[in-house]
């Protein structure tokens, strides 16, 4: 691919997915947190 075929890649991509509902808008700063897994208190120190 050229440059110009990336450009257009990502271009149409941002716009399949901006037009998807399930999709959020969120604001910063934001923490995200996976399975804790009984590490409980990393999880709280984190948040």
């Amino acid at each position: 691919m050229v440059e110009a075929e990336i450009r257009g890649s990502c271009i149409k991509s941002q716009e399949i997915l901006l037009s998807q509902s399930v999709l959020l808008k969120l604001e910063v700063p934001l923490k995200a947190c996976g399975d804790v897994q009984g590490q409980h208190t990393a999880f709280a120190s984190a948040i």
